[in-house]
């Protein structure tokens, strides 16, 4: 739905990373035993 998004102001959604993304990448390197928030998206985007 991003992807859609982004299209029709001439965008292309290059990656799209989620909280699973996160927590594996930076929380669970850490020990730590936290979730990511489900609202923490981030999209990188191309003209």
């Amino acid at each position: 739905r991003v992807g859609d998004l982004l299209a029709d102001y001439g965008w292309r959604l290059v990656e799209q990373a989620g909280p699973s993304y996160f927590r594996d990448t930076y929380i669970r390197p850490t020990g730590r035993d936290v979730a990511a928030s489900p609202l923490e998206w981030t999209a990188l985007a191309e003209r």
